[in-house]
């Protein structure tokens, strides 16, 4: 036979009846159970927003120690840059004002060298300045005007010498030399 399958049976209807009669009362609160629940809510409230706060604190905090760490990096390379530059720029000076003591005082002992020739010598005899063949080159237009100056240079010619250093000089003349 056909039987038609109904999507429920009246056993169901019945069964659901029986249990809705034994259902637990609902539960009902007191003012002061919603007071006291209230106020709970508002301590976990309260402590879930501290801890919250708290964590986002931390996270800045930890931000801003990432950052001056960068920051202090980057000081420590300037400062050695800033060392390096300084260092340069201390050698440069030093190297030009050395150069410029050894130049004036090469052209100090020439002109003593010159000086004594004149004070010492009876006839204006010809002589030669040495110096150094490096020093030659930068001091001749500053030998030539100083003895223009002390009208000399008819008398005076200036060549230079690889044997002599830096700083030293030679004046050569008919009968005598200085050094």
């Amino acid at each position: 036979m056909n039987t038609v399958r109904l999507p429920f049976s009246f056993d169901e209807f019945r069964a659901s009846a029986k249990a809705g009669e034994a259902a637990p009362a609902v539960a009902t609160y007191s003012a002061e159970d919603l007071a006291e629940a209230r106020e709970a809510g508002i301590v976990e409230g309260r402590r879930l927003a501290m801890e919250t706060l708290a964590a986002e604190e931390v996270a800045s905090l930890e931000r801003i120690a990432a950052r001056l760490a960068g920051e202090a990096h980057a000081g420590e390379a300037a400062m050695i840059e800033a060392r390096s530059e300084v260092v340069k720029i201390a050698r440069l000076f030093l190297e030009e004002f050395c150069i410029g003591v050894a130049e004036a005082r090469e052209i100090d002992v020439a002109t003593d060298l010159l000086a004594r020739l004149v004070e010492n010598s009876e006839d204006r005899r010809a002589a030669k300045l040495f110096l150094s063949a490096k020093s030659l080159v930068r001091l001749k237009p500053r030998l030539d005007a100083a003895l223009d100056a002390q009208a000399l240079s008819e008398i005076v010619s200036v060549a230079g010498d690889k044997a002599l250093k830096p700083g030293e000089a030679r004046l050569d003349w008919r009968g005598g030399g200085a050094r």
